[in-house]
């Protein structure tokens, strides 16, 4: 049980690496047990759940966040893009 435990601490410790989250995140994972009026905050940088479940809708299944140009990649099977944090904001207003 002790040896998971610091496996999980390494994992945190890569998470962060020059202004961006190194890990692949799941959006699934993300905006789990959120509702769609609430933000996630990556480090700073505030991703409306509502966007991130429309871009899941979409398709995106994975993201990393860039937070030293405020970007956030975004791919699935069969979509990939990048969008910046004013984009994103936008697109949690679109439905």
């Amino acid at each position: 049980m002790e040896r998971n435990a610091s496996i999980g601490h390494r994992k945190a410790d890569l998470i962060k690496k020059k202004g961006t989250l190194a890990m692949e995140l799941k959006i699934v994972e993300v905006i789990a047990g959120k509702r769609e009026e609430e933000s996630v905050n990556f480090d700073g940088l505030s991703a409306p759940v509502a966007a991130l479940k429309n871009l899941s809708k979409e398709g995106y299944e994975s993201m990393r966040v860039y937070k030293d140009n405020k970007t956030f990649s975004l791919w699935g099977k069969t979509c990939s893009a990048c969008f910046s944090l004013e984009h994103l904001q936008e697109k949690g207003k679109s439905k």
